[in-house]
């Protein structure tokens, strides 16, 4: 009986840690997205990014806009840019696409 009771103690404290890691990931990204406003100099979502913890290694570099690697270009035509930024806990199922034109944020959205 003892054993049971140190294994529902320990399946407990895993549940909680990774509930409120989930919670943190997804307030980040949430934050993060909250940020985004249209006309937000694209020169700070990688500040922004480092604040909230978020994002790959593109998105937090702050020379991504000079090297074009803020996200992918949508069309040959267009100067218009989108990348995301996922939670990790929930294996992208929650994220944030931004889109851009290289100078500023042209919209935000969160999906999940």
């Amino acid at each position: 009986m003892k054993e049971l009771m140190w294994a529902l103690a320990f399946v407990s404290v895993v549940a909680v840690g990774y509930w409120i890691t989930l919670k943190r990931d997804i307030n980040s990204v949430n934050n993060f997205c909250t940020e985004m406003q249209a006309g937000l100099d694209v020169r700070e979502i990688s500040t922004i990014a480092d604040r909230y913890d978020v994002g790959l290694k593109n998105i937090r570099d702050s020379k991504s806009v000079d090297n074009g690697t803020l996200g992918r270009k949508v069309s040959a035509n267009e100067d218009v840019w989108f990348f995301v930024v996922a939670s990790p806990m929930t294996v992208g199922e929650h994220s944030c696409g931004v889109y851009h034109n290289n100078k500023v944020v042209l919209s935000s959205k969160i999906s999940g």
